[in-house]
């Protein structure tokens, strides 16, 4: 567009003296500049020669219904002015082709070979399942590649590091387009760039074995957004996945959900940056892909991208700025604070364990500058406040006072200045040391910090099934960060143990020998008894109120079963169990038959002889009365049905108003004669 509008402008195409500007300024043309750029651009690619004779009755038919007849006319009388305008530009460039005058960061041989690439695309298994796409891709013919063996017109091939991922011959983009397979969301085409931060997120999650949900924090595209809900549809131990962003598309981007069939997914209107620490929405969430809006300054194909976002036509006038204008800074600037305010956030949020930081741009302001400054900047947040519990005081950092400087060292265009090297686009942990002077003086002070509290610039997990992971990624234009916590907290069984344990609710004392080393997961800061040193120093455990102590007495109060127990073993196995029953009470039968109050009323043996007598006649007359109108289960088992034959209850008689300890048997059931005599025998 540049180009084209910087010949037209030479060639006075739009100057008020000239024959063209009474036309072009016309109501029809005054607010479509575009049309001209387009109808230009096509004259361009002719070689500004007429076009083919046999078909100009259909064109001239269809440009004067769609408003473009007089316009191209136009362009047709000025063509020899405006082919002196492009050559005169190539000329003063040293440009041997047009492409040679776009920005640098469109000049890359990446984006001159992507017509040769191949066509890509993932599975939609919400539809359809992986084994069905490959019958149908081998029936029409295609098959996997043998060995290395490059993919040809007869081949496709599945990714090894983006799972569902499946790849074409680029001369394949026309006939996939209108396959069934597309039409129908069983595959998804999709620029694999945009595919690598939603599969190594899933990576990580299944390396740290985490439970809960995972954020999106903006929707770039909504088809990157749909391919991470089918990935981790794949992990039963992430229960779904929530999307900020989507503004007043909340509505279309859940119709497209809906298309897909994906219900794992939750699209939220609101930005992730303002949503309140008291919302729920955030509630178990573990992970956070972060996905701020950058300059896309390292995109390969623009035109996937726009396509990907709607038709986002403003996207390629952002990509094809050549200059800083006012309206550029300020949408840098706007751009690289949301940056840090989605870091501030991700990382500001407990729960939240790790961090992948995702941007399509080749600026290190916007990659390795922007997230070691953030890691440093959370971390001594976190010892700052450790400090203030500890009575010390940190020195300011000289980043906090240093004026900010990422927009004025950013260049849209991706000039030789602004590059990143190869091995920094894969962020590592030395990067961080660039800023890490001012934390080394905090070290010094000796200031406590539970490593649950900090951040740190982690390598990607070595399970990945690619190798050159690194070369991999920066050759996609993609720039990945994984931030992750120092110490990783899994809300399991084990990890409430652990807090209990530090908390001293088993009633031991905590903190010594091994048990004491054992990690006791994210600690609260305003609870030094959870606050644990790097050396393993022992918990203290905060004093027992006069509740605890009484519930741990109660916990431990012996049994019947126990007592009996202990006697057996003391008094030697040849003393019958039933001469213990009749020596030792039991504590808790006791208890249970207890008044409220402090007054203990024990009942009298004679009453007590006397209400078992009464129940033994009782049960005697019920069990006869029973069998008389019900008979045996085994002697009426055709002329009666199973749910019609009521089995015996046995209730004990309340003496004086005392709920009595309940017995075993509370049932019984009768098959035949003998078993009556048995039951009653045994009880």
């Amino acid at each position: 567009k540049s180009v084209l509008n910087q010949a037209l402008v030479d060639a006075y195409f739009f100057h008020p003296l000239s024959k063209a500007f009474r036309y072009v300024c016309g109501k029809q043309f005054q607010n479509q500049p575009n049309l001209i750029w387009l109808l230009f651009y096509d004259l361009y690619k002719r070689r500004f020669l007429p076009r083919d004779h046999h078909e100009e009755h259909e064109r001239i038919k269809l440009f004067e219904r769609s408003g473009l007849l007089e316009a191209d006319n136009l362009l047709w009388n000025m063509r020899v002015k405006l082919a002196a305008s492009v050559a005169r530009l190539r000329i003063k460039n040293n440009a041997l082709q047009l492409s040679q005058l776009l920005p640098l960061h469109l000049r890359d041989e990446r984006v001159i070979a992507l017509d040769e690439a191949p066509v890509t695309g993932w599975i939609n298994t919400f539809l359809i399942e992986v084994e069905e796409v490959k019958c149908t891709v081998e029936k029409a013919g295609l098959s996997t590649p043998k060995s290395d063996k490059k993919i040809d017109v007869y081949n496709y091939e599945f990714d090894t590091l983006c799972p569902k991922f499946i790849k074409f011959h680029s001369s394949q983009r026309s006939d996939l387009a209108q396959s069934t397979l597309v039409k129908r969301h069983h595959i998804i085409l999709q620029d694999r760039a945009f595919c690598l931060g939603p599969s190594i997120m899933c990576n990580i999650l299944q390396d740290l074995d985490l439970s809960g949900k995972v954020v999106q924090t903006h929707i770039n595209s909504p088809r990157t957004m749909a391919y991470l809900a089918n990935i981790l549809l794949d992990n039963d131990k992430i229960e779904s996945l929530v999307a900020f962003g989507a503004g007043g598309r909340k509505e279309e981007y859940e119709e497209y959900l809906r298309q897909l069939g994906i219900t794992n997914t939750q699209v939220y209107a609101e930005r992730f940056v303002d949503i309140s620490s008291e919302s729920a929405i955030l509630e178990n969430v573990v992970a956070v892909l972060a996905t701020p809006p950058n300059t896309y300054s390292g995109v390969i194909d623009p035109v996937d991208l726009v396509c990907s976002r709607g038709g986002d036509l403003s996207m390629l006038e952002v990509l094809t700025a050549t200059e800083i204008g006012g309206g550029s800074r300020e949408r840098v600037n706007s751009i690289m604070e949301e940056q840090r305010q989605t870091l501030r956030m991700s990382m500001s949020r407990p729960q939240i364990q790790i961090v992948l930081y995702e941007t399509h741009s080749i600026v290190s302001a916007e990659n390795s500058e922007m997230v070691s400054r953030l890691v440093n900047e959370m971390n001594y947040n976190a010892k700052e406040k450790h400090a203030e519990e500890q009575g010390k005081s940190l020195p300011s950092p000289s980043y906090m006072s240093s004026p900010k400087r990422e927009g004025a060292e950013f260049s849209p265009s991706g000039g030789s200045d602004s590059r990143i090297t190869p091995t920094s686009n894969i962020i590592s942990v030395d990067i961080v040391e660039k800023d890490a002077k001012d934390l080394d003086k905090v070290n010094d002070l000796d200031i406590v910090v539970p490593p649950c509290d900090l951040f740190e610039l982690s390598a990607l997990p070595e399970n990945i099934p690619e190798t050159g992971i690194a070369a991999t990624i920066e050759k996609e234009g993609c720039y990945l960060a994984y931030l992750r916590r120092k110490e990783i907290v899994r809300l399991n069984a084990k990890y409430m143990i652990n807090i209990a344990e530090s908390r001293g609710l088993f009633g031991g004392e905590t903190g010594s020998g091994k048990e004491g080393k054992k990690t006791a997961g994210r600690q609260h800061r305003k609870k030094p008894e959870l606050q644990r040193s790097e050396s393993g120093s022992p918990i203290p455990v905060r004093p027992k109120s006069r509740r605890f102590k009484f519930e741990v007495d109660r916990i431990a109060a012996p049994t019947h079963a126990s007592i009996l127990r202990r006697s057996t073993a003391c008094s030697g196995s040849s003393q019958d169990s039933s001469s213990l029953h009749s020596v030792i009470p039991c504590v808790r039968h006791q208890t249970h038959l207890q008044q409220e109050g402090n007054v203990t009323v024990r009942i009298n043996p004679k009453v007590a002889a006397q209400v078992r007598r009464q129940d033994a006649r009782r049960w005697w007359a019920e069990t006869a009365q029973h069998l008389l109108s019900f008979g045996f289960n085994v002697d009426r088992k055709d002329s009666l049905d199973e749910s019609e034959k009521p089995s015996l209850k046995l209730t004990r008689s309340r003496p004086n108003g005392k709920v009595p300890f309940p017995v075993t048997v509370t049932s019984l059931k009768f098959d035949t004669t003998q078993s009556v005599l048995q039951e009653f025998s045994v009880h």
